[in-house]
């Protein structure tokens, strides 16, 4: 009896000892292969990630998905209502160094409303015509211009995102303008005003360096009225690696009196192509170029675009359409002529195509 009763103890007790292995090899595989499986979930979310990432990235590289020319609204030209909706503008000062003496040259920055360091801005570099200043476009701290006000505006209704825009000043040192001076602006600003302002204002650009800017140059547009037009082909002939956008308005790459001159024009459309080809192999470059009807440059502005648009790597798109589905258009306004107050409407069309939120109106 004492031995059936020590034989029922001990089947009980191996009984128990083979559920406790049982339960440690079940809890063994469940948090092992747990494990297993939150690691290749894991590796399935890194690469949804990084997919992401490179969707996101690949966006940002590509203009937004805006059709048509908008009629800017009247009331853009009037302050913004809020104070709070208002943007800054700030005196600014680089060193230039030319034939062996520094100057200081001048630029206004316009910050957008509620502008902080720890966000990055996209930025645009806007040149005026012969006789103005870099004070033409926006004015002064003191005296703001309109084209601050439609900044205002743009950016406090979402048509852009917030942008920082920085009026630039030519160097007479650099001798006559149409000639001297406009190659050599757009070399001084990605030299010399680029770092500077990039160093002290928060843009996309990890660094001010060439290659910093290149890496960020999709968050990066240039334009200019006349002088600054001309100037602007030039930029896309010297940096279109630096620049993804570019805003010519109212003069071709070259500069004659009388307009449109077919051979110059062509010749001009070559030299930017191929220095597109070498300098930026493999990436876009998106023009908006504009003018208006009764402006005497009107046909040779138009023309420069389209003689580059028969270029390889150029693609023409009318300007009802959007950037991607080429990226070179040509808008002429009715009427309008060569004076600044024109020229609102097309950097207002340009900028949205630049930088906007895919809000399209």
């Amino acid at each position: 009896m004492n031995n059936k009763k020590k034989y029922i103890i001990h089947k009980r007790f191996y009984v128990f000892v083979a559920l406790v292995i049982i339960l440690v090899i079940a809890l063994c595989v469940h948090f092992l292969g747990g494990g297993a499986l939150s690691s290749k979930t894991a590796g399935k979310s890194g690469t949804q990630t990084e997919s992401t990432a490179k969707k996101k990235a690949a966006s940002a590289s590509q203009p937004p998905d805006i059709s048509g020319i908008k009629e800017l609204p009247a009331s853009y030209t009037s302050p913004v209502k809020k104070s709070s909706h208002a943007g800054t503008l700030h005196e600014f000062r680089y060193n230039v160094k030319i034939n062996g003496r520094t100057y200081k040259q001048p630029a206004i920055v316009y910050l957008p409303a509620g502008y902080k360091s720890s966000k990055k801005y996209d930025i645009f570099y806007l040149m005026h015509g012969y006789g103005g200043t870099y004070h033409t476009f926006l004015g002064w701290w003191k005296g703001p211009r309109l084209f601050k006000f439609i900044l205002d505006h743009m950016i406090a209704t979402g048509k852009i995102k917030p942008t920082i825009v920085v009026d630039v000043e030519y160097n007479p040192m650099y001798g006559e303008y149409y000639y001297g001076q406009l190659d050599n602006v757009s070399k001084e600003v990605v030299k010399n005003l680029a770092p500077a302002v990039e160093k002290k204002y928060s843009t996309y650009a990890k660094t001010t360096t060439l290659k910093g800017l290149e890496a960020s140059r999709a968050h990066r547009a240039i334009g200019g009225f006349s002088m600054g037009g001309c100037a602007t082909w030039r930029a896309l002939k010297n940096y279109p690696d630096v620049f993804q956008y570019y805003l010519p308005i109212s003069l071709a790459m070259y500069y004659n009196p009388g307009g449109y001159v077919p051979e110059r024009s062509k010749e001009s459309a070559k030299i930017m192509a191929d220095a597109v080809k070498e300098k930026a192999p493999g990436k876009k470059v998106y023009i908006f170029a504009a003018s208006g009807t009764a402006d005497f440059m009107n046909q040779g502005t138009e023309m420069q675009a389209r003689d580059l648009a028969k270029r390889s790597g150029f693609k023409w798109v009318d300007p009802s359409g959007s950037f991607r589905q080429g990226n070179i258009t040509f808008n002429s306004w009715l009427e309008h002529t060569h004076t600044y107050t024109d020229t609102y409407p097309y950097l207002y069309n340009g900028l949205i195509r630049f930088f906007g939120t895919d809000k399209d109106e």
